[in-house]
């Protein structure tokens, strides 16, 4: 396809030539005749030239690409670490939208989230463009070159600014904008990731054989005001901080466990700033001294009072545990609630069969809850329950995450600048090097496809 393009622009120009032969040959008197005659036969040489070197340029373009340091692979990758960039600010401010939902400062700070996401959209835009303009020009640019070239050697000079033109932009940014990335890179603001800025405290609960309670709801107290609602995952873990809430500097919030219809109190029972001094990662794992079991949530067995608890095994559909209790309480009772999805078979307490029916039911963050009991009446029982797991439930709670007043102030500032850093560094910034390259492409049209070269022809 290029011969065959090469092949109609020397047509042209060898038509360009003979008309101007012709003219200039024409036993007319008027100088403005023989001026065209002189200036298609110059054009004509022109574009000759201009053919007969286009694998000489085509290869001197690559040389000079290479001399510079461009790369086109380097630039694709830059582009598209910035793409990646932008969405994980999307994912981010995103979650933040969805997190703020039902906050009391929703309209405090929806409005600059929507500043920042707009930034946003603009960058990835102009991110797109640069993303096609590389791979067209990559691509075609030696088309576009050939495609000047024709038109260059139109006679008369119906195209010859056109294909000057696009003779010099297919080379200029053939080499100049692989260097696009270090231009931007030389005065480009720092970008950092969207994110919140907090510490981040995460971990397991757990019951007191060591195993997770999962789908526990933790509330967190500042005096007796509840300020935070997390529910723990399947598998009993929770997170507390960077990317889920905005927490203050310094904090201090009591700690309770909800589980069942259940209130336990917990260890630590409290969870503070002081845990993660000098790191912004941190790991705590809670534990509830006084749940004895959740079975990986089939149900839930509060240790009684006075009582302490040995030997706990949880196999499938089976807890098997020793409990000891204070001689002066008894009798005493043993509690079991377990969810509509867990039927209790039976409970055994030292050879001895117990139904445990259901002595009233209840319903709990729309878990329908039953709890039944059985009469201890030993120091040291060894129980068994058996049990089977139909189906798992979620208690119906909306999570409350923390977001401190005192750090919505710096927070919005640190978006906008993020979102202002973005359009400087991805739209600014490639906008006037791309302006640049245009300039250059002119200048170099200019000289290409000017009003001629000097040559007189007498």
């Amino acid at each position: 396809m290029n011969d065959d393009m090469l092949l109609l622009a020397f047509s042209l120009a060898m038509l360009t030539y003979n008309l101007g032969i012709l003219l200039y040959s024409l036993p007319i008197p008027i100088k403005s005749i023989k001026r065209w005659g002189s200036n298609l036969i110059v054009d004509a040489i022109s574009s000759s030239i201009l053919i007969s070197c286009f694998t000489l340029i085509t290869s001197l373009a690559s040389k000079i690409l290479n001399i510079l340091g461009s790369d086109w692979s380097n630039y694709f990758m830059w582009v598209s670490s910035r793409i990646v960039l932008i969405f994980s600010g999307f994912s981010v401010l995103t979650y933040i939208s969805g997190l703020l939902k039902y906050s009391y400062i929703v309209s405090l700070l929806s409005s600059p989230i929507n500043v920042v996401l707009g930034y946003l959209s603009a960058a990835l835009s102009a991110l797109k463009v640069l993303v096609f303009l590389g791979s067209f020009i990559l691509n075609y640019y030696s088309y576009l070159m050939l495609l000047g070239v024709i038109l260059y050697s139109i006679p008369f000079r119906i195209g010859k600014s056109a294909g000057a033109y696009l003779i010099a932009m297919s080379i200029v940014f053939y080499v100049g904008l692989p260097l696009m990335p270090a231009f931007v890179e030389t005065f480009q603001s720092s970008i950092g990731s969207v994110s919140l800025e907090s510490t981040e405290i995460s971990g397991r609960v757990i019951d007191l054989s060591g195993n997770a309670v999962p789908n526990a709801i933790i509330q967190l107290y500042e005096g007796d005001e509840v300020v935070g609602t997390i529910l723990t995952s399947s598998q009993g873990r929770f997170v507390l901080g960077n990317g889920y809430d905005l927490l203050p500097k310094n904090f201090s919030y009591r700690i309770s466990l909800e589980l069942y219809g259940f209130t336990f109190i917990t260890s630590p029972e409290n969870i503070s700033s002081d845990l993660c001094v000098g790191k912004e990662l941190c790991s705590l794992n809670i534990s509830v001294p006084g749940l004895l079991t959740t079975a990986g949530g089939a149900l839930l067995i509060p240790l009684p009072t006075g009582s302490n608890v040995y030997e706990v095994m949880v196999r499938d559909n089976e807890v098997n545990f020793t409990l000891v209790t204070n001689p002066d309480i008894l009798p005493t009772e043993l509690y079991i609630a377990y969810p509509k999805g867990t039927k209790i078979n039976y409970v055994v307490v030292n050879d001895e069969v117990f139904s445990c029916q259901p002595i009233t039911d209840f319903i709990w963050y729309d878990i329908n809850v039953n709890l039944c009991s059985v009469l201890i009446l030993s120091n040291v029982s060894n129980v068994r329950v058996i049990y089977e797991k139909i189906f798992s439930e979620k208690p119906s709670v909306s999570e409350r995450r923390i977001i401190s007043m005192s750090e919505v102030s710096s927070f919005i500032a640190t978006m906008i600048s993020i979102g202002i850093a973005f359009i400087y560094s991805l739209v600014f910034l490639p906008s006037l090097y791309l302006i640049l390259l245009l300039s250059i492409s002119a200048s170099l049209a200019r000289f290409l496809g000017g009003r001629g070269l000097p040559i007189r022809i007498f």
